[in-house]
């Protein structure tokens, strides 16, 4: 089992309340445990959201009152891949936590895409991962897309269905970051587990495509910034290949700036984010992706 500090990030919400339990370690949560952590962090934070978020009620009415640490939930994981399709380290993780979760007696459900080139576009079917049941789109050809109306429409209608007690998210790549608003609009609530920079880089890494010559291949970059995004990576990358094109350049820096105000615009939204690393968090919120003031921080 991976033993690596967690930092719960509380995104943009008063102060955690006193009567509500945190995710402290202990039979049923393993120290420095992010399968139990992120577990027992969705626990503690459907009580919490349901006391500050909004009068509306929640999905379900089985946290009624001061949480009960042994209530069992309906949790939706939402991942942008899950095993044996796909076997990086998000999907592992996600396909880790949710057997862990089952296991407890949560009821649990997966929301993951695949790729399948001859299939129909946005096709869903079901599979089974163990008793873990999952829900597959097909998205053979949105590798760059960042909102999807069909990918937001089936997590509408499994979100109706299904009616979770919380939502946690480990990716949105190749998915739409807009089935964030479609989850937290029903007051729901959302946790996102961060496992890279996908966020705060749309190439995911700060690694660039180019760098200031033919020879400087694959440097490390120091920030993300519309127009060098634009020049280092998506313009050589999938753009003509031309660096001297300015229609080029001013097309990518466009794209690039809607694609980062509306990233803001959804970090916004969600309700707490899990990072295994201080860097991590700490990056974050230097980018302003987490306003410092509003967040608290729980390091295990």
């Amino acid at each position: 089992m991976l033993s690596i500090p967690i930092v719960a990030v509380r995104h943009r919400h008063v102060e955690w309340p006193s009567h509500v339990p945190r995710a402290v370690p202990g039979p049923s949560v393993k120290p420095h445990n992010p399968f139990s952590l992120a577990a027992a962090c969705s626990a503690c934070f459907v009580a919490r959201r349901k006391k500050f978020r909004s009068a509306t009620p929640l999905a379900s009415g089985n946290m009624a009152g001061h949480h009960d640490s042994t209530a069992k939930l309906r949790i939706l994981l939402i991942i942008h891949g899950y095993p044996p399709l796909y076997n990086a380290g998000s999907e592992v993780y996600t396909q880790t936590l949710a057997r862990s979760l089952a296991d407890n007696g949560h009821d649990v459900l997966v929301f993951c895409r695949e790729e399948d080139t001859i299939a129909p576009y946005f096709r869903m079917r079901d599979d089974f991962d163990g008793k873990v049941p999952l829900k597959i789109i097909n998205l053979p050809n949105f590798r760059d897309r960042y909102r999807v109306v069909e990918v937001d429409e089936a997590v509408k209608a499994i979100v109706e269905d299904f009616n979770p007690d919380v939502v946690h998210c480990g990716h949105l790549n190749h998915l739409s970051m807009s089935l964030v608003d479609v989850v937290t609009k029903k007051n729901i609530p959302f946790l996102y587990t961060l496992h890279d920079y996908w966020l705060n880089c749309p190439r995911g890494q700060f690694i660039q495509f180019t760098g200031d010559t033919d020879s400087d291949l694959w440097p490390v970059c120091d920030g993300q910034e519309d127009t060098k995004c634009s020049q280092r990576c998506y313009v050589p990358r999938i753009g003509s290949g031309d660096p001297s094109s300015s229609e080029d350049e001013k097309y990518w820096t466009s794209w690039i700036a809607k694609r980062m105000a509306f990233t803001r615009a959804t970090c916004d939204k969600i309700d707490l984010f899990i990072a295994p690393a201080q860097h991590l968090k700490n990056r974050f919120i230097q980018e302003g992706f987490l306003v410092s003031k509003y967040a608290g921080c729980r390091c295990l």
